[in-house]
């Protein structure tokens, strides 16, 4: 259980830091190859690129989890709280239904190289692995989204509040 609500609290926040650990590694190494050793190699700048796009992706994720997506927040200093939490309802629905249609679109982008059986220049590597990065990213965010509803709705039933204006009552 304690596995589950780590993985819950740090999952994108842990595949991010890996793969930029990974992306300043590989970075490093070919600025040491090109300056120091006058021979670049040709994946690293490849492989830069391709975890630059997972860890977009999967930041997409996080910052649904944790309400960061950007937004123009100055029209809350100026209506009520109940349209707020209307306003703040539509554009996570919205998301939601971005979301899906991401992953849609995604699956299908992924099962098309997939079929192609396309592979990058340097690493050889097929593009399927890549095109899951968008598919595999949103359906982390429609899952933050569900959660949050979830969650939201169930200390509603406790306490008939939905949101406290500045949504943190669900810390997904």
């Amino acid at each position: 259980m304690k596995l589950v609500k780590w993985l819950d609290n740090n999952f994108e926040v842990f595949l991010i830091a890996i793969m930029l650990i990974g992306l300043v590694a590989v970075m490093s190494l070919q600025v040491f190859m090109r300056y120091v050793m006058n021979s670049s190699l040709a994946w690293p700048e490849e492989l830069s690129r391709y975890l630059f796009i997972w860890i977009c992706f999967i930041g997409i994720s996080y910052s649904t989890k944790e309400d960061l997506h950007l937004k123009v927040d100055i029209i809350f200093e100026y209506i009520n709280k109940r349209l707020k939490n209307l306003l703040l309802i539509i554009s996570d629905f919205s998301i939601f239904i971005f979301s899906i249609f991401m992953v849609i679109g995604g699956i299908d982008a992924y099962m098309t190289m997939a079929e192609s059986m396309q592979t990058s220049s340097a690493m050889q590597l097929p593009f399927k692995f890549v095109y899951l990065a968008l598919p595999v990213g949103f359906s982390l965010t429609t899952l933050r989204i569900i959660q949050k509803y979830i969650l939201n709705f169930l200390v509603y039933k406790k306490s008939k509040i939905i949101f406290n204006g500045e949504r943190k009552v669900s810390n997904c």
